[in-house]
């Protein structure tokens, strides 16, 4: 009879010593959505200057919100939320990046940075929580919709080259 092992999934906060981590995450992110219709436009619209900078930039900001996703306590994951304030004066969340490694994917990791993404989203007075899917990555899109999320708008694009 086989044993049966548990995994422990769990988020915490990105911390300044996990930077390293985090760059390693998003640049592996921007290396897999670039096989999407539409990734190599997206990774064009990121800022430029050194990512390292930027993502300490974003662990010190309170418009930001930083998380890793660990198994085991090993980190496989993260997420970027940030939020505007609108014309009308509320807020709107924005998932700015999720990443989840191939082999950590469908035990949940994904699932509780996206509920802490929402929380911090609740506890900073947000109306809304937006995120992106490209064309094509069907499993983004159905990930999303399974946390309750719709499309409120398509952006269309012609390349002009």
């Amino acid at each position: 009879m086989e044993a049966q092992t548990s995994v422990q999934v769990a988020t915490r906060p990105c911390q300044a010593e996990d930077v390293v981590l985090l760059e390693e995450l998003v640049e592996e992110a921007l290396v897999e959505v670039a096989r999407w219709r539409g990734g190599a436009m997206l990774r064009e619209l990121c800022p430029l200057g050194d990512l390292s900078e930027q993502l300490s930039r974003c662990l010190n900001s309170p418009l930001h919100s930083c998380r890793l996703g660990t198994i085991d306590q090993v980190v496989v994951a993260a997420a970027i939320g940030s939020y505007m304030t609108l014309a009308s004066s509320g807020k709107l969340a924005q998932v700015k990046m999720l990443y989840v490694l191939p082999d950590a994917r469908g035990v949940g990791v994904g699932e509780l940075l996206i509920g802490d993404l929402l929380s911090w989203a609740k506890q900073h007075g947000c109306v809304g929580l937006d995120a992106a899917a490209l064309p094509g990555d069907r499993l983004t899109k159905n990930f999303y919709e399974s946390q309750k999320m719709v499309a409120r708008s398509l952006t269309l694009y012609c390349d002009l080259d």
